[in-house]
């Protein structure tokens, strides 16, 4: 097991995390109201479906940081599992595979509740606390 050095500093890629994962739940909140209100707007343009791509990367910044970072093994896995499912579902929904929706949402979830364990587990350890 890899022991990061005792900076005792709190690790931003989990906050990047939450930032993306928080700003991807509004993006897919706000996408039916917007196919809804199409006919009012006009054409959008592909700015807002290449969000998703751009969410997919800035996410998996703050997996690498992450599982750089952690001292808990399952949460190393468990940001990575997050990742995966999340792109997988995005590949799915990009080739019209129907439930595809589902399966990242899923995985966003997984992520977020790996990345808030991690900012849980670094409040009480003594190696990322600097509180401890």
């Amino acid at each position: 097991m890899i022991i990061p050095p005792l900076t005792r500093e709190h690790s931003p890629y989990d906050r990047i995390g939450l930032v993306a994962g928080m700003l991807c739940a509004i993006h897919c909140a706000l996408t039916p109201l917007l196919i809804a209100a199409l006919p009012l707007l006009g054409k959008v343009g592909g700015w807002w479906s290449m969000l998703d791509i751009v969410f997919l990367f800035v996410s998996l910044v703050a997996v690498w940081g992450t599982v750089r970072s952690a001292t808990l093994v399952w949460i190393r896995r468990s940001v990575v599992l997050g990742w995966l499912v999340l792109a997988v579902g995005l590949a799915c929904e990009r080739s019209g595979i129907a439930g595809s929706d589902y399966i990242m949402y899923l995985g966003a979830a997984g992520l977020l509740v790996a990345h808030v364990a991690n900012i849980r587990h670094c409040r009480r350890c003594e190696y990322c606390s600097p509180y401890a």
